[in-house]
């Protein structure tokens, strides 16, 4: 009989817990909680990654968490961006004397 092939999800959870682990272990204790939110974010996008059949499990992983980092740095922009019109706004509405 063949062998199986694990799922991508299955394939990152291995890789996560047998190596990417090791790295973590090396963190200071109040940097862990930096690395679980990389890696939740990473399985966040497991399906999207698995469905692209990535030669390589670490490419899917990699490229899920740089999407997701983009994504947020895009979030803060917009965010940013908001509040700045809203200064301007105040420093306009403002009656000068």
């Amino acid at each position: 009989m063949g062998r199986t092939v694990p799922s991508y999800r299955a394939a990152v959870e291995h890789e996560i817990s047998k190596t990417w682990i090791r790295f973590a272990k090396m963190l200071r204790r109040e940097e862990r909680a930096s690395f679980i939110d990389l890696v939740n974010k990473i399985r966040r996008y497991a399906s999207q990654a698995g469905a692209v059949a990535f030669p390589s499990v670490v490419d899917g992983m990699f490229l899920s968490a740089l999407y997701a980092h983009t994504r947020e740095l895009e979030e803060l922009k917009h965010t940013i961006e908001r509040v700045r019109k809203v200064v301007e706004q105040l420093k306009d509405s403002r009656l000068d004397p």
